[in-house]
């Protein structure tokens, strides 16, 4: 049995994949609007899983370029996890849940994208009130700091006055 299922691995990640030799064009993901729950589906873990953050650092040499989506790698739970995007100057959190089904804003704030060579940056996002007071889990905080190293993007969540740090890896 264990046999017949290490065949199926290689399987799995070529249908995955795909045969083709270059990838498909990828589109920006809108930014979400200020509708605090949404029924439309998000990725489960199994149709889009973070990237691992690679072996090597981040190229010293180069200016960080963090917009994209990206999706939470420490989450307690495979049907509940939190996911962002990073595009035109703005950071934007979900809430997603039931495996993906439903999403909730948590986060809509500034993004101020790095302008100096190095693997390692953070800065303080300031909330923007306008989208998440109408959020039903929407933060109440006017601002956040966020840090990214090593492939992983980084911020703390309070929620019942426990704090804990949230992990996002890239995804694509």
């Amino acid at each position: 049995m264990r046999r017949h299922l290490l065949c199926l691995i290689p399987l799995a990640a070529l249908a995955v994949a795909g045969c083709s030799g270059s990838p498909e064009p990828s589109t920006p993901s809108p930014t979400p609007t200020a509708s605090a729950t949404s029924s439309s589906p998000a990725a489960t873990p199994e149709e889009s899983t973070p990237m691992p953050a690679s072996p090597s650092p981040d190229d010293p040499d180069k200016v960080l370029d963090l917009n994209g989506d990206w999706k939470q790698t420490n989450a307690e739970s495979p049907d509940a996890w939190q996911a962002a995007t990073i595009a035109d100057g703005m950071i934007t959190i979900l809430w997603v849940s039931d495996g993906g089904d439903t999403t909730t804003l948590y986060w809509a704030g500034s993004f101020d994208a790095p302008t100096e060579k190095g693997g390692t940056y953070s800065w303080t996002s300031k909330n923007d009130h306008g989208q998440t007071d109408g959020a039903a889990q929407g933060s109440k905080e006017d601002t956040k700091k966020f840090s990214y190293a090593d492939g992983v993007l980084s911020y703390s969540v309070t929620v019942d006055d426990e704090a804990s740090t949230v992990e996002l890896g890239r995804m694509g």
